[in-house]
């Protein structure tokens, strides 16, 4: 060994040893300094309903084609002093973007926001207002940021809490694969994504086997199995205080069906009617005279629906004779209703066309029943949608009783409300897309295996 090494080393020694140990410990095992992203901060008008701000992070530091997240908070921050209004640590080294919606109605004793007295006195923060925010900033995110032509940037929308519920339903109708900036990704942690079954007449409250449609079977096995391996689910308080404030959430209950908020309502049909309250149930009382005729959807229950059916609507007054397929504006609403009712190739769609004829002339109102719970196509045919890759994150607190002492599974809890969708988005992938894809992609049956797991690889769920 050279002569210089030995004195190098000598001497690395001899330095190391006037220090104390503990400053030395600390000199190698120091961790770095936070990362602090850059921040800029946006107001974005929402029509007539006032303005929202759009906080960018990391977006000027970074390539236009550098992938985007779209962060949307548990709930409306009232300030940049409350915590939801700042973007998530474990975020900061990414480029992303975070929507401050406006949602109140969740805590009173929070003070409200100072606005105009024409913007108070018009715009309600409760529903809808939250789900237009958040198109209104998703739309000036994908006009500003969207990089020059052909190049494309992804976008991956991650929420909690109500951020997740209002995550999903945007995540949901923005997944464009042809678009050069849309949608690709759907991270939620603890979300609602069926606000009905807050409801006292949803199907979850009822006797076990009533109208039941295969999801929801398949979900309540699911709830057992569950149980068994891990323990029974606790109500969890959030949910509780979820109940108590629905009207101040949603000032209506017709806001619980809107799919933008329950997003499981994409896929089937509420089964249940709206009632007029939050607290109210849904028994209907229809004269015995009237049971066997099928109730038309567009005159009020209590109203016996006419012996002959109505004539057919004049040419002039088709809804569909004002969609223009060559008019921008109404090109995508009229592929919707076409695709509602039109296979693949333009023909009349048989399915379809029974599925809608059973949504509206078979539902029976009788004393005690209501409408069939039934599945929905989504996404809709020629929509150019598709549902994006998807994981769902649920937190389960449980149970502190001994196994003889359960009682019966919890029915609206955050892993149930994250199981239902995930097995809705699930059975979407397989039965419509798969299936479509079967027609056209001579490779199929060559990688069969793959593609019976491509749903469960697409939509995940997991416990944390």
């Amino acid at each position: 060994m050279p002569r210089w090494t030995v004195a190098l080393r000598l001497r690395r020694i001899t330095v190391a040893s006037k220090l104390p140990r503990q400053t030395s410990h600390e000199r190698f095992y120091s961790s770095s300094p936070p990362f602090e992203p850059s921040i800029e901060r946006y107001t974005v008008p929402c029509a007539s309903s006032g303005e929202i701000t759009v906080s960018l992070y990391n977006v000027a530091d970074r390539p236009p084609t550098d992938p985007l997240i779209i962060w949307i908070p548990p709930f409306a921050a009232r300030d940049e002093t409350d915590p939801n209004y700042h973007l998530p640590s474990w975020l900061h080294t990414y480029s992303a973007a975070v929507i401050h919606y406006r949602w109140s109605g969740l805590y009173d004793d929070r003070p409200q926001p100072k606005l105009k007295p024409k913007i108070a006195d018009i715009t309600p923060f409760h529903w809808p207002t939250p789900i237009h925010d958040v198109l209104f900033g998703y739309s000036w995110i994908t006009q500003n940021l969207q990089p020059r032509y052909p190049q494309r940037k992804d976008v991956y929308i991650c929420g909690s809490y109500l951020g997740a519920s209002l995550a999903a339903g945007l995540a949901l109708t923005e997944s464009y694969p042809h678009a050069r900036m849309a949608v690709r990704g759907l991270l939620a942690y603890n979300g609602i994504y069926d606000w009905t079954t807050f409801l006292p007449d949803h199907p979850i409250h009822r006797p076990k086997g009533d109208d039941r449609i295969l999801i929801e079977e398949q979900l309540h096995k699911l709830n057992r199995d569950l149980d068994k391996d891990a323990g029974p689910a606790a109500t969890s308080p959030i949910i509780a205080h979820y109940q108590r404030r629905l009207e101040d959430l949603f000032g209506s209950p017709s806001g619980l069906f809107d799919s933008f908020a329950s997003a499981c309502l994409f896929f089937h049909t509420a089964g249940l009617f709206v009632p007029t309250t939050f607290d109210e149930n849904g028994d209907i009382n229809v004269p015995a005279d009237v049971h066997s005729e099928p109730h038309d959807p567009l005159t009020s229950p209590s109203t016996p629906p006419p012996h002959q059916p109505p004539p057919p609507l004049p040419a002039s007054q088709n809804p569909t004779d004002d969609l223009d397929p060559d008019n921008s504006e109404h090109s995508e609403h009229y592929r919707m209703h076409m695709s509602m009712v039109n296979d693949a190739e333009g023909e009349p769609d048989e399915v379809a066309a029974e599925d809608m004829l059973q949504q509206t002339l078979k539902v029976e109102i009788l004393p005690g029943k209501f409408p069939r719970k039934s599945y929905v196509h989504f996404p809709p045919r020629h929509s150019m949608l598709k549902l994006p890759d998807t994981l769902l994150l649920y937190e389960t607190p449980s149970a502190e009783l001994p196994f003889k002492e359960r009682r019966n599974p919890v029915l609206n809890s955050f892993r149930t409300q994250a199981y239902e969708l995930a097995l809705l988005m699930q059975r979407s992938i397989e039965m419509l897309e798969l299936k479509e894809r079967r027609k056209w992609d001579e490779d199929y049956l060559i990688d069969l295996h793959h593609w019976e797991l491509e749903a469960a690889r697409r939509v995940k769920v997991a416990d944390v």
